[in-house]
């Protein structure tokens, strides 16, 4: 299956962001009626104790769901029969396309988020209100290709179209945030199973970008900074030249892995040379594929998400975190028991990585 051509034209409203106004693209948002009717309430509380953001979206419940665990069978009356899943990406019953770009095989492409985190609000009575535009990057327009399997020329041109849509809305100056992560699983988020990353500009700060600051300023350096320096030699899962791929020494989960730039003092993608975003495009297929490869042996469904640290004072960073463990009380309290350690978790990395280089 995959998004044609002639669909994606349908659908298609602006092919470079970077071309794109902010009136225009406020007016692409709010012209979708099917955005607006899915549209969160605008309300949102904070945590006081973590800062973590809570967003009220009750519309959010009857977003459309197909991802199902590999290997899934219906019957029909034919023997081994196996359950086929209609994509509504490849069929092009989406929204409006702002970005696209070619790919050796297919395109990737950016529109906006049908069942938004957060919308261009103007106001909400009773509550603070948080505003903003969500939008999805879907990785290829042909299906079941993602991070884990396509080439490093690719899935560079994927994160340099992530970046630049970055610089574009961080050059607007409406809001300060621009948001991104991966959810790769129905365990934690992904509810459509075309690969796909979001992307979410909005004035509210993340729990974590506001723990990042607070890190840069009582440490007197950045995270990323601090994790070149303090983590150990042998939690390397792999060196990219300009950017480094590891276990953290506090591992939480079996094979949580960061990416960190080497050039600490990056911030942003699109401050990334093209070195720099190749390294990355080959860290996130290094570290998508070991992810996927490893849990199915270890009883568990392929499931990740990847967060982007993207703020002022953090320095560039990504965390890939795969769902091997459930959240119990104890974790929720802030005490976690790991069922692995980090240097067997790098050592197992860097065995599935090295393995796919001597095929």
């Amino acid at each position: 299956m995959e998004l044609s051509r002639l669909s994606l034209e349908k659908i298609l409203e602006n092919s470079d962001v970077e071309k794109l106004s902010l009136e225009n693209l406020e007016g692409l948002f709010l012209s979708e009626e099917t955005i607006r009717e899915h549209a969160p309430s605008g309300a949102y509380s904070v945590d006081p104790r973590t800062g973590e953001i809570i967003v009220y979206s009750e519309a959010r419940t009857r977003r459309p769901h197909d991802n199902r665990s590999p290997g899934r069978r219906v019957s029909d009356g034919r023997e081994n029969a196996v359950e086929t899943v209609r994509c509504v990406i490849c069929e092009g019953k989406t929204t409006g396309v702002v970005d696209v770009a070619p790919l050796s095989d297919g395109f990737t492409f950016i529109n906006k988020n049908l069942f938004p985190a957060v919308y261009p609000h103007d106001e909400v009575e009773g509550m603070e209100k948080v505003s903003g535009f969500h939008f999805l990057q879907w990785t290829s327009s042909i299906h079941g290709r993602d991070w884990h399997n396509m080439s490093t020329e690719d899935l560079t041109v994927v994160m340099r179209r992530l970046g630049i849509l970055e610089e574009r809305l961080l050059s607007y100056g409406k809001y300060q945030y621009v948001i991104v992560i991966k959810n790769y699983g129905r365990e934690v988020g992904g509810s459509l199973s075309h690969g796909h990353q979001q992307i979410i500009w909005t004035d509210a700060k993340p729990g974590h970008f506001l723990k990042d600051e607070l890190f840069s300023r009582e440490r007197g350096m950045s995270f990323s900074s601090y994790m070149l320096e303090a983590n150990p030699s042998q939690l390397i899962v792999k060196d990219y030249g300009r950017a480094v791929l590891v276990v953290p020494y506090f591992m939480k989960r079996q094979f949580d892995m960061i990416l960190l730039l080497k050039d600490a003092k990056k911030t942003n993608i699109f401050q990334l040379e093209d070195e720099e975003l190749r390294a990355v495009a080959m860290a996130f297929h290094d570290a998508a594929r070991s992810i996927v490869g490893l849990m199915p042996r270890r009883g568990r469904n392929p499931a990740y998400n990847i967060v982007t640290h993207n703020t002022g004072e953090s320095g560039l960073y990504f965390e890939f975190l795969p769902y091997m463990q459930e959240m119990g009380g104890l974790e929720r309290l802030g005490f976690y028991i790991c069922e692995g350690n980090p240097e067997n978790a790098a050592r197992l990395l860097r065995r599935e990585i090295e393995g796919e280089e001597a095929s």
